[in-house]
């Protein structure tokens, strides 16, 4: 240890007395340190270019149901391009509405949102929408799925409620389920069976 300090001693009387060799060694100090300072700026930078560019897309800001309007649940978020989906969502209409569930802090992407809260944009393909007023309201909420019933009779296992019109309930059910379900619905002996 004692060594040490010798070594130390003799390099600080040496810088003492030369000048020059201390300011040679600082500039020696800070050239490497400068240097190592522009390959993490560079390494950093071709990271980011790595990633694309960022742009702003909309994220939800906590889980949303089906048919839930997506102005006051959503906030725009910049992101690389590298994490971006298929069909971002960098404008969101007025009056959009989500397609399906999503989670927070999901990225929008157009198979997430719908134009408008029409109930032709929240049926599946190859449905049909029907009225129905309930004589007991089930208390369904659009994008829930359920069954309808008349008479003790199951008319259709796969409705989904996609909106609402006055005091009607808009029901997508299968091409092939329509036609008895409503029937049951102008009868009023419609009962729908929501799933829990």
């Amino acid at each position: 240890m004692a060594h040490l300090g010798n070594v130390v001693t003799r390099l600080r009387r040496a810088l003492a007395r030369r000048p020059t060799l201390f300011w040679l060694l600082v500039v020696v100090v800070a050239s490497t340190g400068a240097l190592a300072a522009e390959q993490a700026v560079g390494t950093l930078e071709a990271e980011r270019e790595r990633w694309g560019k960022p742009f702003d897309v909309f994220v939800t800001e906590r889980p949303i149901d089906t048919g839930t309007r997506l102005a006051d649940v959503t906030r725009l978020r910049s992101i690389p391009l590298a994490l971006a989906p298929d069909s971002p969502v960098t404008e969101l209409a007025p009056g959009a509405v989500a397609m399906h569930p999503l989670g927070a802090g999901e990225i929008l992407s157009a198979v997430d949102v719908s134009g408008t809260a029409g109930a032709r944009e929240l049926a599946p393909s190859g449905s049909q929408i029907v009225a129905m007023i309930e004589a007991v309201p089930s208390g369904a909420r659009i994008g829930q799925r359920g069954a309808v019933a008349a008479d003790g009779v199951v008319l259709t296992t796969d409705a989904v409620v996609v909106g609402t019109f006055g005091e009607a309930t808009l029901l997508a059910v299968r091409n092939d389920d329509a036609p008895a379900v409503a029937a049951a619905a102008v009868e009023s002996r419609a009962t729908l069976l929501v799933d829990s």
